[in-house]
């Protein structure tokens, strides 16, 4: 393990039969924290109350990037993924990795075809990495985002038509 790993990791107590519960649901490959993400993961996609289809909470909760270009590129990402389809939603998220510009808002936009996942959009505001993010799902938990795999940046009108051709592709598939 990394050293900044074992820094970012918090000590949890839970009853031994919660423990038994959750080793079951796990593999032998996967850690307690893989578990409990695919158990929130679940529970984002079937909580309805968590969603949302509104632009406007979007324009409102989410921490886009400070490049007007970048925010501009958002929000018509952000459309047209919302346009595909009435059984289209979102949850927010604050990233594990970076910190929001704006505290309180979001920079994880996770959209959804009805219970299943469909992609994810990161907004990072920092320095050198200012931009839009496409992920798709993945079973890999390897990765940068586990559950999620790295589609692309979106940073102009080329690009989004890029990610929305991917974006329709996994719509039509779910």
């Amino acid at each position: 393990m990394k050293e900044t790993e074992i820094e970012s990791q918090k000590t949890i107590r839970i009853r031994e039969q919660t423990y038994n519960r959750l080793s079951d649901l796990g593999t032998v490959k996967e850690t307690f924290n893989d578990v409990i993400e695919m158990l929130l993961n679940f529970y984002e996609a079937h909580n309805i109350g968590l969603h949302s289809s509104s632009i406007q909470v979007l324009k409102e909760s989410v921490d886009f990037p400070v490049a007007d270009e970048y925010k501009q590129i958002a929000l018509q990402l952000f459309e047209e993924i919302l346009s595909l389809g009435n059984e289209v939603s979102f949850t927010l998220r604050k990233d594990p990795k970076e910190t929001p510009l704006i505290e309180k808002r979001k920079n994880n936009s996770i959209f959804y075809k009805g219970a299943k996942a469909l992609c994810l959009v990161r907004t990072l505001v920092t320095t050198g990495k200012d931009g839009v993010y496409l992920y798709r799902p993945t079973n890999e938990q390897e990765s940068e985002l586990p559950g999620w795999k790295w589609e692309g940046n979106i940073y102009d009108e080329k690009s989004l038509k890029s990610a929305m051709r991917v974006i329709k592709r996994l719509y039509e598939d779910i």
